[in-house]
């Protein structure tokens, strides 16, 4: 999730892993050529492995901090539009081929620190998934033919994906802070199903994005009394809860301190003029 720099809420945050994840698990990258099987984000649940990670795409290089992977602001060589760095995932079933179940990539639409979520569907939004099996090497994976039939045949399908596709339309010269999860549901269960395995990872892009406290901030920028501040700063944190930046303990602390404030009265407290 968005890391909370804020002095303001950091102090209310305390969360616990439900499953324990593999920080760094090798995990053969059956996709392209060449590419590197370490520095996965991974979780095994229900006979499931769901694996997320981000990829320098000039070094190749995975190393990251737990959850967090730090990539460099710009576009990949010889590009105009792509990324430097690449997000990749990687599902293998352990009993029976990937097709049984359906799963679901959240990718984050909003560089700030806030969470903008687009769910795709893995095995039906993309025509090059390439699908392998345990025996499978590095760069063997089977991309062309129907994919729905490769996916009810074999039991790893991967992808590798940029924020500068067209699909994303993501600034690749922008600091930034995306998340991505990936999970897996009951087939037919859509992308509100029981997450029958589920794994997420963050991508700071340079500086990264703006705090929750920048954006705080923001809604005292010529404010224009003490009311539009509160509902500004209510209509954030509510943004931020829903999105899973903030729990409803920090989205009220957060509202209540506002409200405290004297940004927008005058008068030694007084509100301004509405």
């Amino acid at each position: 999730m968005k890391r909370l720099t804020s002095v303001l809420i950091a102090a209310l945050v305390s969360t616990s892993a439900a499953f324990a994840i593999d920080f760094n698990a090798v995990i053969t990258a059956i996709f392209g050529g060449g590419n590197p099987d370490v520095g996965w984000n991974a979780e095994t649940q229900n006979d499931v492995t769901v694996a997320l990670r981000a990829k320098n795409r000039t070094t190749g290089d995975t190393t990251h901090v737990d959850d967090t992977y730090y990539m460099p602001v710009g576009f990949a060589p010889s590009s105009i539009t792509r990324a430097a760095w690449n997000f990749e995932f990687s599902i293998r079933t352990g009993n029976g081929p990937v097709g049984q179940l359906d799963y679901y990539l959240l990718v984050d639409l909003d560089p700030s620190v806030g969470v903008n979520y687009n769910a795709l569907n893995v095995l039906t939004t993309w025509t090059d998934n390439s699908f392998g099996n345990d025996a499978t090497p590095n760069g063997g994976g089977i991309e062309a033919g129907d994919q729905t039939v490769l996916a009810n045949t074999y039991n790893i399908v991967q992808q590798s994906q940029n924020i500068g596709f067209a699909v994303y339309g993501l600034n690749p010269t922008q600091n930034a802070t995306y998340d991505y999860t990936l999970y897996a549901v009951e087939k037919g269960a859509g992308s509100g199903g029981v997450r029958l395995a589920s794994v997420t990872i963050q991508v700071v892009v340079g500086s990264g994005g703006a705090t929750v406290q920048d954006l705080i901030d923001q809604c005292a920028v010529g404010v224009a009394n003490h009311g539009d501040y509160v509902s500004c700063v209510t209509d954030l944190a509510n943004y931020l809860n829903s999105g899973g930046v903030i729990t409803n303990k920090e989205r009220a602390a957060i509202v209540s301190a506002a409200a405290r404030s004297d940004i927008g009265k005058k008068n030694g407290g007084s509100p301004a003029p509405e």
